[in-house]
């Protein structure tokens, strides 16, 4: 049991470590978490308490090429049908 924000980010590092793995560089993320978003572009929270967003973060700024998008819910329909499963 944890916190949609932490259940975002434990999905966006499986993601990244997949991607990792079969050697993509260059990835967007999207998600519809806008503090997620915000805080994964924000360069300064590698001193962050949650050692789950500081391994996220690392990994983001040490290998590839990495965009974070936001997209409001209303226009992501595919991605909260499967999240509302």
């Amino acid at each position: 049991m944890c916190s949609p924000f932490v259940a975002e980010v434990w999905a966006i590092l499986d993601g990244i470590l997949i991607l990792l793995n079969k050697s993509y560089k260059r990835i967007i993320i999207i998600t519809d978490n806008l503090e997620v978003a915000q805080i994964l572009t924000n360069m300064d929270l590698e001193d962050s308490g949650i050692t789950l967003l500081r391994r996220t973060l690392h990994i983001l700024h040490s290998e590839g090429e990495w965009r974070i998008k936001h997209i409001p819910r209303n226009q992501n329909l595919v991605a909260d049908r499967l999240a509302k499963l």
